[in-house]
């Protein structure tokens, strides 16, 4: 009987392992270049947990989410950023990790990024690619990815990084979206990465060599890594995407996209038949608005540095540095044309509750930075945001430039979970995070909101279809959070009054009933819901009656053209805004036009690329049309 069992157990693992073959083997028979998975879930607010003594993964996950059955507020984290690094994982074993991510997904916190990568002595890479410092790579990277199983698995376990991955992929994949493929692979030793592209050993125009960067190796061996990750992930869950690990110089794009994996200076073989570009969905980056010389520009006026040193200017580099970023990938044909568009996240950002050496820092400062970056983000299709980092580490150093004083909590060093201190920008982005999590940026109504110059924010819809509108006064001083502002709501919405909640909703749960005309605001976001349901949750429809507009093409470079056909006299307003619902250009006052049809041309040579809206009111009646700057 014992052997009989023994037989059958014997068949069954290898059922079983015949099976795993079978639904992990499938190389995939496409590329970035065909096909990127489209997005649907909500936007994540993240942290960079780190690691401190004494202190559990699962404690940080309920100080970051909150944990109401132990007495934990949190900050309103829904998504983390966290590594699995192979070194780790081959000493403690593969499964050490499982229990604590099913944890993570178990009270919300889903849809995580991994950065991977970090091989085992035993498995590195021992060329020195530079005499004085040996990579941090793996060996063997060009070894075959697959070999069909000869040794038990589908990849070649001669390829470690391929085995690394085959072996982690598939018990994490449930809580992991993103594998984002290293930690700033691009970090430079020199100025090369920031050169103009005529300059001897830019970036633009020459590719790196091993001693200019971090990882001391070719940078096509970066590239392979992408390959090799994007067929293994791939191949075990489709619906995973694959990153670009945090990077943040421009030129390192330019290097990934327009080089392959082959080792030969790059160049397309048969055997490297695609660029970097095929082989990654999302470009994650990272954004440190004190540290990257956002906040400054030489004017020749006063031949010395202006600084614009405050949180709306901080935030907005934020969004700057994605466009800058865009640019490039248009130029490689990554328009949603050519070949398809490359999703967005940021995993590392910040700015110091302290100035270093003249920065922006204050604790003001910091609490709207990130109140209004993630807002920002969701206004500008990034999908996750992750803070730099959840608690302050130890002692600031002059030499870190203010990095140890990013933390939203204060140290968190043999404290009890239960007394873990917020600093007030915790507090803002728990409220950021409570009042919009779930919600969808929607762009029409933010059109429709007609925000002055001096106003920022937005309109976001609800599961429940009702909106929630963030706004607050524009900085514009340097080195001060001061300003002031008013808003009116569009009367034709007849919201008499509003519910008005300030930063620090998320932990007083106060709030305040105020007129929806005249709201005064300051450089804090405030937050604002309407106390009745008698607020129309669409923008009017036009009646098809009263006229007809065409906008053709509503993708183009330069100029479009607007045909208008009035039925009958009418008076016209037309403007164009951009994502955040600022008026960018008035096209024609308010008009009286006898019916007919009228024609206009639309020059947008002056806007940068992206999505803008064309809202068109006739006789009170109002429709927006959208446009794309490529």
């Amino acid at each position: 009987m014992q052997h009989f069992f023994t037989k059958w157990s014997g068949l069954f693992v290898c059922f079983l392992l015949t099976l795993h073959f079978h639904l992990y083997s499938q190389t995939p028979n496409y590329t970035a270049n065909d096909f990127i998975t489209p997005y649907h879930g909500d936007f994540r607010y993240g942290v960079n947990t780190g690691a401190y003594p004494g202190w559990l993964d699962t404690d940080l996950a309920n100080i970051a989410k909150g944990n109401p059955d132990l007495g934990i507020e949190g900050i309103g984290v829904n998504g983390f950023r966290i590594t699995l690094p192979a070194h780790f994982l081959e000493y403690w074993g593969y499964h050490i990790r499982e229990d604590v991510f099913e944890y993570y997904e178990s009270i919300g916190i889903e849809d995580n990024t991994v950065f991977v990568g970090y091989p085992t002595e035993e498995h590195r890479d021992t060329t020195m690619y530079c005499p004085d410092a040996p990579t941090d790579l793996f060996a063997n990277l060009y070894e075959p990815i697959w070999d069909d199983g000869e040794h038990g698995t589908p990849v070649n376990e001669d390829n470690y990084y391929a085995l690394y991955l085959y072996k982690m992929v598939p018990r994490y994949k449930n809580q992991v979206k993103f594998w984002e493929i290293w930690n700033e692979p691009d970090v430079n030793w020199g100025y090369d990465a920031i050169k103009p592209a005529n300059e001897e050993g830019s970036w633009w125009t020459y590719d790196p060599p091993p001693c200019d960067f971090v990882l001391h190796a070719p940078v096509y061996h970066y590239i392979r890594m992408l390959r090799i990750s994007y067929e293994v992930i791939k191949s075990i869950d489709p619906t995973a995407y694959v990153a670009v690990g945090g990077i943040g110089t421009y030129s390192f794009l330019d290097v990934l996209l327009r080089n392959t994996d082959n080792p030969d200076e790059g160049n397309v073989h048969p055997n490297f038949p695609n660029k970097g570009g095929a082989y990654f969905d999302v470009l994650s980056y990272h954004t440190y608005p004190h540290h990257d010389g956002s906040l400054d520009y030489w004017d020749n006026s006063i031949m010395d540095f202006r600084y614009t040193r405050h949180s709306d200017a901080a935030a907005k580099s934020v969004i700057d540095r994605k466009k800058r970023f865009e640019e490039t990938l248009f130029e490689y044909g990554y328009n949603g044309s050519t070949f398809p568009e490359k999703l967005w996240i940021i995993t590392e950002s910040n700015i110091p509750r302290e100035s270093f050496n003249g920065s922006i820092g204050s604790m003001e400062a910091q609490r709207n930075f990130l109140m209004k970056t993630p807002i920002l983000c969701q206004q500008n299709n990034i999908l996750q945001y992750h803070i730099y980092a959840l608690s302050e580490g130890g002692p600031w150093m002059a030499t870190d430039a203010g990095f140890n004083r990013m933390g939203l909590y204060e140290p968190l060093s043999d404290l009890p979970i239960t007394q873990a201190k917020m600093y007030p920008s915790a507090i803002g982005y728990k409220t950021t995070s409570e009042l919009l999590f779930g919600t969808k940026y929607d762009a029409e109504r933010t059109a429709a909101m007609k925000l002055p110059e001096k106003v920022k924010g937005g309109a976001f819809k609800k599961p429940d279809e009702t909106y929630i509108y963030t706004l607050w006064a524009a900085t514009e001083t340097d080195q001060s959070e001061t300003a002031n502002a008013t808003y009116s709501f569009p009367e034709s919405w007849k919201l008499s009054n509003v519910k008005q909640m300030e930063w620090d909703f998320g932990l007083t749960e106060a709030y305040s009933v105020v007129s929806s005309q005249q709201v005064v605001l300051t450089g804090i976001p405030v937050f604002l819901t309407a106390t009745s349901d008698d607020i129309s949750t669409s923008i009017e429809d036009v009646n098809p009656s009263h006229f007809e507009v065409k906008l053709f093409p509503n993708t183009f470079k330069d100029k479009t053209s607007l045909e208008l056909q009035l039925k009958k006299n009418a008076k016209i307003r037309m403007e164009v805004f951009d994502l955040q619902g600022k008026r960018i250009q008035i096209l024609l006052k308010e008009t009286v036009k006898s019916r007919g049809i009228y024609k206009l041309k639309i020059d947008g040579q002056e806007w940068g690329n992206g999505v803008y809206f064309l809202g068109i009111e006739v006789n009170g009646k109002k429709q927006v049309l959208k446009m794309v700057k490529l």
